[in-house]
């Protein structure tokens, strides 16, 4: 009988505190390795013309687009090779918290002897390119290529385990596509 209180006591009070905790501590770390290998690629600086292929007409207007896939799969390769070590080399983490953490007592949050608490996160990291096209001006368009990088990772402390994601996108290269601009320009909106 005694046993099982504890149990239930733990499971409703120390295992949302100790994987919150967890979470936090994975994340953290995940975007701080997602970071540096996206900004390790960045600091490169792609060219857009080596990534997107842009055929013109006789007056110089971009008629067609198409991606350089090998050059954007490179890129994401390169990422992806940044990453994915990292994460294989992460081991069972260790972190400390103190005991009236664990009680849910506000008064005795910091109070208490350090429990040892162990985290083995363990995940894939898919990496892609987005792009965006948005409006810049009248016969202006925006294009953006956008380098996400996308970590799916299992933390698993006693008692429990649970599935994050972390994500993260930076700008890989952008340009601003130019058209003819009109004579006249009107805009009408209709409002129901």
């Amino acid at each position: 009988m005694l046993l099982t209180s504890v149990y239930v006591y733990v499971d409703r009070r120390a295992v949302p505190v100790l994987m919150a905790l967890a979470r936090k501590k994975v994340e953290v770390w995940a975007t701080e390795v997602i970071n540096q290998a996206l900004m390790e690629v960045l600091a490169a600086e792609p060219e857009y013309q080596r990534l997107i292929y842009l055929e013109k007409d006789a007056a110089g207007r971009v008629i067609f687009m198409q991606p350089n896939l090998a050059a954007i799969n490179r890129i994401k390769l390169e990422v992806l090779s940044r990453i994915q070590p990292v994460l294989g080399t992460l081991e069972s983490t260790t972190f400390k918290i103190p005991l009236g953490e664990l009680l849910g007592s506000s008064l005795f949050a910091i109070r208490g002897p350090l429990l040892t608490v162990g985290v083995i996160p363990t995940g894939v990291v898919e990496v892609n390119v987005r792009e965006e096209f948005e409006d810049a001006g009248i016969n202006q368009t925006r294009h953006v290529l956008y380098l996400q990088a996308q970590a799916r990772l299992q933390v698993v402390i006693p008692l429990h385990r649970e599935l994050i994601e972390v994500v993260n996108e930076l700008p890989l290269v952008e340009s601003i596509i130019v058209g003819t601009v009109p004579h006249s320009y009107f805009e009408f909106r209709w409002n129901q």
